[in-house]
């Protein structure tokens, strides 16, 4: 059992979640369903499908997903006017009406720009040099190559390990149900990777500014700003996987349903296919990171 929680910050965020999740609790459960289809079309219609067929199902996911946002409100609001000691709100068919198109119309707006995949850039970088590296540059490639090939193939193993669990295919199993494990091994890879960002960025590149040039080339990376960095974007893609089951999980311990736990576990699929690609890129920048340092200490 974990230590309980001393500071007021973290009894603060204690008592947030325990009111969050009364509030779930007393959603009705054709509320709760309307709110997991919506998630899951959205996911499994954000990509693998036509264009069209992508709209269309995200859309449709969208439009049920709304509906059920406002009738949480709605819920909600009745509760409180209970609560007070005011009559109920009557709903009107045009209310719906009005709500079903204004989250049509935002999602519309939105899909073409939510649905984009952001990819690393500069994954493979030529090396032109003009001189042969000197004694500090070559200890200092040394040094990050050893950071990068021991922690960051860590990071990345621990990201394959994931991704084969929760491999709808059948790398999972009936374990791919158990959503606080996946979440719990997502954060495994999110703290591996960084533990790397912070021992390159923010310390090993810091300690070595006369290198600074050589080892951004070998990095692959036009600068050294963190956020092009490619630990930085897999942290990020990393970041909405474990957010997605963060809110997952919240919703599952309300249910207590495992058939509602494994419809929940797809509303994560748009996500998880975001790390899994991530997770692609990030062993291919490992490779081609070997590749410009072997390439960069055959200049002569």
């Amino acid at each position: 059992m974990s230590a309980p929680t001393t500071s007021p910050r973290g009894r603060w965020e204690d008592a947030r979640m325990h009111i969050l999740q009364k509030h779930l609790e007393e959603i009705p459960w054709p509320i709760k369903v309307t709110l997991i289809v919506g998630g899951a079309l959205m996911s499994a219609f954000s990509s693998q499908y036509w264009e069209w067929l992508q709209w269309l199902g995200a859309t449709a996911g969208a439009v049920i997903a709304g509906v059920g946002v406002c009738a949480t409100f709605w819920h909600w609001i009745n509760l409180w006017r209970a609560h007070q000691g005011k009559p109920r709100l009557e709903l009107n068919p045009s209310h719906l009406i009005i709500a079903v198109l204004i989250v049509a119309l935002g999602f519309a707006l939105w899909q073409p720009r939510g649905l984009a995949v952001a990819n690393p850039k500069n994954t493979h970088v030529d090396i032109t040099a003009v001189h042969p590296l000197t004694q500090d540059e070559e200890k200092a490639l040394r040094g990050l190559s050893e950071i990068i090939n021991t922690k960051g193939r860590a990071a990345a193993k621990l990201a394959e390990e994931l991704v084969r669990y929760t491999n709808p295919l059948g790398g999972g199993g009936t374990e791919y149900q158990n959503l606080p494990l996946v979440r719990d091994k997502a954060q495994d890879v999110s703290n591996a990777v960084e533990v790397l960002h912070t021992d390159i960025y923010r310390e090993f590149l810091p300690a070595h500014t006369l290198d600074a040039a050589e080892l951004v080339t070998a990095l692959g990376t036009p600068t050294a700003n963190v956020v092009e960095s490619p630990t930085y974007i897999f942290g990020q893609k990393i970041g909405d996987y474990i957010g997605s089951l963060n809110t997952a999980n919240l919703i599952a311990a309300t249910a207590k349903n495992e058939q509602i736990s494994g419809m929940l576990l797809n509303t994560t699929n748009s996500s998880r296919r975001q790390f899994e690609a991530g997770t692609s890129d990030f062993k291919k920048w490992i490779d081609s990171f070997n590749e410009r340092v072997a390439a960069r200490r055959l200049v002569k």
